[in-house]
Protein backbone atom coordinates (compact mmCIF):
# COMPACT_ATOMS: atom_id res chain seq x y z
CA UNK A 1 0.00 0.00 0.00
CA UNK A 2 2.80 2.33 1.01
CA UNK A 3 4.28 2.18 -2.51
CA UNK A 4 1.21 2.83 -4.37
CA UNK A 5 0.99 6.06 -2.22
CA UNK A 6 4.24 7.21 -3.33
CA UNK A 7 3.90 6.16 -7.17
CA UNK A 8 0.81 8.38 -7.13
CA UNK A 9 2.68 11.42 -5.15
CA UNK A 10 5.05 11.09 -7.90
CA UNK A 11 2.73 10.77 -10.57
CA UNK A 12 1.19 13.67 -9.38
CA UNK A 13 4.34 15.44 -8.89
CA UNK A 14 5.27 14.70 -12.78
CA UNK A 15 2.17 16.09 -13.98
CA UNK A 16 2.62 19.16 -11.84
CA UNK A 17 5.99 19.86 -13.62
CA UNK A 18 4.80 19.21 -16.97
CA UNK A 19 2.01 21.65 -16.63
CA UNK A 20 4.40 24.17 -15.59
CA UNK A 21 6.71 23.39 -18.53
CA UNK A 22 3.83 23.84 -21.02
CA UNK A 23 2.57 26.89 -19.35
CA UNK A 24 5.93 28.32 -19.07
CA UNK A 25 6.75 27.49 -23.06
CA UNK A 26 3.95 29.29 -23.95
CA UNK A 27 4.49 32.40 -22.67
CA UNK A 28 8.31 32.16 -23.67
CA UNK A 29 7.32 31.23 -27.10
CA UNK A 30 5.01 34.65 -26.71
CA UNK A 31 6.68 37.80 -28.70
CA UNK A 32 6.09 40.39 -26.41
CA UNK A 33 7.16 42.66 -28.90
CA UNK A 34 4.44 41.99 -31.44
CA UNK A 35 1.49 42.13 -29.04
CA UNK A 36 -1.37 44.40 -30.23
CA UNK A 37 -2.26 47.26 -28.67
CA UNK A 38 -6.77 46.64 -27.91
CA UNK A 39 -7.66 48.81 -30.90
CA UNK A 40 -5.28 47.26 -33.42
CA UNK A 41 -6.37 44.38 -35.91
CA UNK A 42 -3.60 42.10 -36.40
CA UNK A 43 -2.82 41.69 -40.46
CA UNK A 44 -3.88 38.60 -41.92
CA UNK A 45 -2.47 37.44 -45.31
CA UNK A 46 -6.22 36.79 -46.31
CA UNK A 47 -7.86 39.92 -44.80
CA UNK A 48 -10.85 39.91 -42.81
CA UNK A 49 -11.96 42.73 -44.70
CA UNK A 50 -11.71 40.57 -48.28
CA UNK A 51 -15.41 41.28 -50.19
CA UNK A 52 -15.55 37.08 -51.21
CA UNK A 53 -15.42 36.49 -47.25
CA UNK A 54 -18.82 37.61 -46.35
CA UNK A 55 -20.02 36.23 -49.53
CA UNK A 56 -18.83 33.07 -48.63
CA UNK A 57 -20.78 33.91 -44.86
CA UNK A 58 -17.67 34.02 -42.70
CA UNK A 59 -18.00 37.78 -42.16
CA UNK A 60 -20.46 40.42 -42.12
CA UNK A 61 -20.96 44.17 -41.69
CA UNK A 62 -23.99 45.24 -38.83
CA UNK A 63 -24.25 48.18 -41.20
CA UNK A 64 -23.04 49.58 -44.27
CA UNK A 65 -20.54 51.71 -42.49
CA UNK A 66 -19.33 49.50 -39.34
CA UNK A 67 -16.26 47.41 -40.18
CA UNK A 68 -15.91 44.07 -41.05
CA UNK A 69 -16.83 41.33 -38.34
CA UNK A 70 -16.13 37.19 -38.25
CA UNK A 71 -18.94 35.10 -37.66
CA UNK A 72 -18.11 33.57 -34.48
CA UNK A 73 -19.00 30.60 -35.12
CA UNK A 74 -16.22 31.02 -38.06
CA UNK A 75 -13.55 32.05 -36.55
CA UNK A 76 -11.42 28.56 -36.29
CA UNK A 77 -12.37 28.28 -40.21
CA UNK A 78 -10.83 31.77 -40.97
CA UNK A 79 -7.42 31.32 -38.73
CA UNK A 80 -6.99 27.96 -40.85
CA UNK A 81 -7.37 29.42 -43.92
CA UNK A 82 -4.97 32.27 -42.83
CA UNK A 83 -2.47 29.25 -41.24
CA UNK A 84 -2.41 27.09 -44.78
CA UNK A 85 -1.77 30.54 -46.39
CA UNK A 86 1.23 31.24 -44.04
CA UNK A 87 2.43 27.25 -45.27
CA UNK A 88 1.59 28.27 -48.60
CA UNK A 89 3.76 31.33 -48.82
CA UNK A 90 7.03 29.50 -46.92
CA UNK A 91 6.67 27.32 -50.29
CA UNK A 92 6.40 29.35 -52.75
CA UNK A 93 8.88 32.24 -51.60
CA UNK A 94 12.13 30.29 -52.68
CA UNK A 95 10.58 29.42 -56.15
CA UNK A 96 9.14 33.08 -56.74
CA UNK A 97 12.51 34.35 -55.89
CA UNK A 98 14.44 32.71 -58.39
CA UNK A 99 15.73 34.14 -61.33
CA UNK A 100 12.94 32.32 -63.65
CA UNK A 101 11.52 34.72 -66.26
CA UNK A 102 7.73 33.08 -66.14
CA UNK A 103 6.30 31.02 -63.78
CA UNK A 104 3.02 29.41 -63.36
CA UNK A 105 1.43 28.83 -60.40
CA UNK A 106 -1.28 26.29 -60.56
CA UNK A 107 -3.32 24.73 -57.78
CA UNK A 108 -6.11 22.15 -57.38
CA UNK A 109 -8.06 21.76 -54.51
CA UNK A 110 -9.76 18.46 -54.03
CA UNK A 111 -12.86 17.96 -52.57
CA UNK A 112 -13.09 22.31 -52.38
CA UNK A 113 -16.40 21.61 -50.18
CA UNK A 114 -17.74 25.33 -50.09
CA UNK A 115 -14.41 27.03 -51.33
CA UNK A 116 -13.27 28.23 -48.27
CA UNK A 117 -9.54 27.75 -49.13
CA UNK A 118 -10.23 27.65 -53.04
CA UNK A 119 -11.60 31.74 -52.86
CA UNK A 120 -8.67 31.95 -50.26
CA UNK A 121 -5.75 30.14 -52.38
CA UNK A 122 -6.48 32.00 -55.46
CA UNK A 123 -6.94 35.84 -53.59
CA UNK A 124 -3.97 35.21 -51.75
CA UNK A 125 -1.85 34.16 -55.13
CA UNK A 126 -2.70 37.11 -56.85
CA UNK A 127 -2.59 39.52 -54.27
CA UNK A 128 1.03 38.68 -53.34
CA UNK A 129 2.60 37.44 -56.30
CA UNK A 130 0.51 38.29 -59.56
CA UNK A 131 -0.12 42.00 -58.36
CA UNK A 132 3.08 42.50 -57.65
CA UNK A 133 4.86 40.80 -60.86
CA UNK A 134 2.16 40.16 -63.37
CA UNK A 135 4.73 40.37 -66.22
CA UNK A 136 6.02 36.96 -65.21
CA UNK A 137 3.70 35.18 -62.42
CA UNK A 138 0.52 33.21 -64.02
CA UNK A 139 -2.10 31.94 -61.52
CA UNK A 140 -4.64 29.59 -62.06
CA UNK A 141 -6.56 28.11 -59.12
CA UNK A 142 -9.71 24.87 -59.86
CA UNK A 143 -11.82 23.70 -56.89
CA UNK A 144 -13.11 20.05 -57.71
CA UNK A 145 -16.33 18.99 -55.73
CA UNK A 146 -18.50 16.13 -56.46
CA UNK A 147 -21.97 18.01 -55.15
CA UNK A 148 -23.63 20.06 -57.94
CA UNK A 149 -25.18 22.14 -55.60
CA UNK A 150 -21.72 23.42 -54.17
CA UNK A 151 -20.21 24.16 -57.48
CA UNK A 152 -23.22 26.09 -58.18
CA UNK A 153 -22.84 28.19 -55.69
CA UNK A 154 -19.14 28.79 -55.75
CA UNK A 155 -19.68 30.01 -59.91
CA UNK A 156 -21.84 32.44 -58.51
CA UNK A 157 -19.99 33.67 -56.33
CA UNK A 158 -17.03 33.59 -58.78
CA UNK A 159 -19.35 35.63 -60.57
CA UNK A 160 -19.92 38.08 -58.22
CA UNK A 161 -16.64 38.96 -57.63
CA UNK A 162 -15.10 39.29 -61.52
CA UNK A 163 -12.48 40.09 -62.55
CA UNK A 164 -10.83 38.94 -59.53
CA UNK A 165 -11.22 35.42 -59.58
CA UNK A 166 -10.50 35.26 -63.46
CA UNK A 167 -8.10 32.49 -63.45
CA UNK A 168 -10.51 30.52 -60.78
CA UNK A 169 -12.63 27.51 -61.62
CA UNK A 170 -14.48 25.11 -60.75
CA UNK A 171 -15.00 21.11 -61.72
CA UNK A 172 -18.10 19.42 -61.04
CA UNK A 173 -16.41 15.77 -60.51
CA UNK A 174 -14.89 13.19 -58.24
CA UNK A 175 -11.70 12.85 -57.06
CA UNK A 176 -10.99 9.94 -59.07
CA UNK A 177 -12.78 10.81 -61.97
CA UNK A 178 -10.84 13.99 -61.98
CA UNK A 179 -8.63 14.93 -64.84
CA UNK A 180 -6.84 17.69 -64.93
CA UNK A 181 -7.27 20.92 -67.19
CA UNK A 182 -3.32 20.92 -67.71
CA UNK A 183 -2.85 17.65 -68.32
CA UNK A 184 -5.64 17.28 -70.94
CA UNK A 185 -3.91 20.70 -73.17
CA UNK A 186 -0.88 18.88 -73.20
CA UNK A 187 -2.52 15.75 -74.64
CA UNK A 188 -4.29 18.05 -77.05
CA UNK A 189 -0.93 19.78 -78.19
CA UNK A 190 1.58 17.11 -78.41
Amino acid sequence: VQGSEDSEEASERDRSALTCYYVNELKSAEPSDTRLQHNERKQHLVPIESPFLQSLQLTYRASPSSDVQLKSEMKDKFYQINNFMEILQSLLSPLLQSSSPDVTIRVTDMGSGKGYLTFSIYDFLRRQYQEKSSDRVRIAVEGIEHQRDLIDQMALIRQRHLPLFTNLSFQHASISSYTSSSSSEKKSGE
